[in-house]
């Protein structure tokens, strides 16, 4: 039986192996040699090929892992952490059903952009279901601990007092003394959440916003996770220097009182006895995920932004009213992460050995089902605590509990520069960043205007 193999163009095209062996003769010896030189290099070309296309998926999963180590934790594994996966995402477009939508004749009042034409320009903005690396999640690191290492149970200081079983969430996360940006925020894109229409378009489903916070006092808050390993160089230098590091309850001491300078009238607070820090930012965001998944029944979908965020109300509700599903985390994904261990998002190998992040969410806005979130907040009692949010809890921790995630363009990242103002116009944008107090309404000055005073087009 004869195999032909063509390995190179300008190579050894018409390369022969049969099964039957040949020797050399020392009378034909030079066309021989010339000949095994020939199948040499054919071999060596497809040895350096074979590797050039092996070698960088290595990479990408993470050079230290061993084939030989127990996968990722199955559906009975998660059963240990009360944890039930569902089916995945279907990336087409259908109505969000089991949830009271906004009474169209009640605000259909100036609307020039309709949740039809919404769906139209949504449509322009492509999806992607992210996948990590299977290799990767084989590390023993991705399974779960035999009994608890972290515990999420710091006390509510300050929770909203409006109703929050609306089918879309928006948490915001805030510092206790940014009051004006707050303030900017509920004028102008969260004006939504009192009921306001936005102008000229169509909302498609209610929405809640609520903004969550810590605590200004350090010196009465736990500042490290329970193993003490996670806390950042950044956050070590925000300690005074009698503070002190407790490292055996986070968060544990009996309710403080909440600072007087926070709004007490807003009805949208949800504050957490906890020091407001960068290290603790990770425990911020699940604190509020379990609060709204406990408290708030109805809801299906929670938005987390960053404060510098601008949301595109209209477009993000009618893209779940639409393409929403359980299980499923939405954002602008980063395929793979490098793992820092130095400066402010600094991880230790201890927390986390590996070199990369599996595919995760960019912190500055992404959204979470309701369902998901009920998953993560399980889960993350069975890790170590790691102050890298958007990695920890998208990335992480959605990989283990089999969360599918997907990557919508016109969301974010940290990365990008101010957004034009015309970019939530023209509907080519969820949500931009990099916005302070005066861009926050300047922008919503253009959505008023419908862009007239900058010629959107």
């Amino acid at each position: 039986m004869t195999k032909t193999f063509d390995l190179t163009e300008n190579g050894v095209n018409n390369l022969k192996m049969t099964n039957s062996s040949r020797t050399c003769s020392v009378y034909r010896s030079f066309e021989c040699v010339a000949n095994k030189h020939r199948r040499l290099l054919a071999l060596v070309t497809s040895g350096i090929t074979l590797a050039l296309l092996i070698i960088p998926f290595y990479c990408l999963s993470d050079l230290d892992i061993n084939l030989s180590f127990q996968p990722f934790p199955t559906k009975s594994t998660l059963h240990q952490a009360g944890v039930e996966v569902s089916g995945h995402v279907k990336l087409s477009p259908r109505p969000l059903t089991g949830v009271d939508t906004i009474n169209n004749t009640l605000n259909q009042a100036g609307v020039e952009v309709s949740e039809e034409e919404l769906l139209l320009r949504i449509k322009k903005l492509p999806l992607k279901l992210m996948s990590p690396s299977k290799q990767l999640l084989k590390h023993p690191y991705f399974s779960l601990r035999p009994s608890v290492v972290e515990h999420y149970t710091n006390s509510v200081l300050r929770q909203p007092d409006s109703t929050c079983g609306q089918a879309v969430h928006i948490i915001v996360l805030s510092h206790p003394r940014d009051v004006t940006t707050r303030r900017a925020i509920r004028e102008t894109w969260g004006s939504v959440a009192k009921g306001r229409p936005w102008p000229g378009k169509a909302l498609s489903l209610p929405v809640t916003l609520t903004f969550v916070l810590g605590t200004e006092s350090p010196q009465k808050h736990s500042l490290s996770s329970i193993n003490g390993t996670a806390l950042s160089s950044a956050d070590k230098e925000e300690k005074s220097g009698d503070e002190t590091i407790q490292s055996q309850t986070y968060g544990g001491r009996p309710s403080s009182q909440p600072e007087e300078n926070i709004e007490s009238d807003s009805g949208d607070i949800l504050q957490f006895d906890m020091f407001d820090s960068y290290a603790n930012l990770t425990r911020k965001v699940l604190l509020a995920l379990d609060w709204i998944t406990s408290a708030c029944k109805g809801v299906q979908y929670i938005v987390k932004v960053d404060q510098d965020i601008f949301v595109n109300v209209p477009l993000l509700l009618t893209f779940l009213k639409y393409y929403g599903e359980n299980n499923t985390i939405y954002g602008h994904f980063y395929n793979w992460g490098k793992v820092q261990r130095k400066g402010m998002w600094a991880v230790s190998e201890e927390a986390y050995p590996l070199r990369g992040f599996p595919a995760y969410a960019s912190g500055t806005s992404y959204v979470i089902s309701e369902s998901s979130a009920r998953i993560l907040t399980k889960l993350s009692s069975y890790f170590p605590y790691i102050p890298i949010e958007d990695a920890f809890i998208t990335g992480i921790l959605a990989a283990v509990g089999a969360i599918d995630r997907v990557k919508v363009a016109g969301f974010t990242i940290w990365e990008d520069p101010k957004p034009n103002a015309c970019a939530f116009v023209t509907d080519e944008k969820y949500t931009g960043n990099r916005m302070n107090e005066s861009d926050l309404r300047s922008v919503w000055r253009t959505q008023v205007d419908r862009g007239h005073g900058l010629n959107c087009q």
